[in-house]
């Protein structure tokens, strides 16, 4: 459950290089980039969150 909230909260607010991508990249491929790199943002803070003790 956190990691979807946490990559709806990165995939709005667009954090590097996600907005990059999106507005860079032809069609489809830049959309879909984005939600990639929303989603490894997401995970970034989860493993950070489990390293520290938080979850």
């Amino acid at each position: 459950m956190v990691g979807v909230v946490l990559f709806r909260i990165f995939d709005q607010f667009k954090p590097w290089p996600a907005r990059l991508a999106e507005r860079r990249l032809p069609g489809g491929a830049g959309i879909v980039l984005d939600d990639v790199f929303a989603g490894f943002w997401g995970i970034a803070v989860l493993a950070a969150a489990r390293t520290v003790g938080i979850l």
